[in-house]
């Protein structure tokens, strides 16, 4: 692992994950020339994911040029597992690989490969991309917890009217006979 910091205003903590040869130099030359804040490089992908959780950055960005399936497939893991705002850039793309990575997560999935000059609109992008989805999942959570002390109030409910009724059939009255009640 090796760490760059340059003085930026937004001083964001980036990571470059996984260094494929020169697209990973290109990415934290492009990252050091924009002056954004921490760059942290790691080489290859093995306890990657543990160190980017103590580094604990804004953005997770990689740049993996064209890269094979078991490339592709560890940077989505890593991006899945992580659960924060990334870029990846890549020089060539399929319907099959971009589904892959927004079902993986990825914020910004660039296509046509790294350009210096729209760094920080992708950064940006990342980020409020994320914030975006998790806004979406903390909803969806909610209403599942909604949904699920729903289904228990209404149990609870089947089940008063259950023994609601068996009593009043034990008893020979209606269920709830309110005249009986206010007599």
């Amino acid at each position: 692992m090796d760490s760059e910091t340059n003085d930026n205003s937004e001083a964001k903590a980036v990571i470059v994950a996984i260094d494929t040869g020169p697209c990973g130099q290109r990415l934290r030359d492009g990252l050091r020339d924009a002056g954004f804040g921490s760059v942290v490089h790691f080489t290859g992908i093995d306890l990657v994911a543990e160190a980017i959780v103590e580094v604990d950055p804004d953005v997770i960005m990689i740049d993996l040029g064209n890269p094979g399936d078991d490339i592709f497939a560890a940077a989505l893991a890593l991006i899945r597992a992580l659960d924060r705002p990334s870029a990846v850039f890549v020089d060539r793309s399929d319907r099959a690989r971009t589904d892959a990575a927004i079902e993986a997560g990825v914020s910004s999935y660039v296509i046509d490969g790294f350009k210096a000059g729209r760094l920080g609109g992708v950064m940006d992008m990342a980020i409020a991309r994320h914030q975006v989805r998790q806004r979406i999942l903390s909803e969806l959570a909610a209403k599942d917890r909604q949904s699920a002390d729903r289904a228990i109030i209404e149990q609870a409910k089947a089940s008063f009217i259950f023994d609601e009724s068996r009593c009043a059939t034990l008893s020979g009255k209606r269920p709830l006979d309110l005249e009986s009640v206010i007599s």
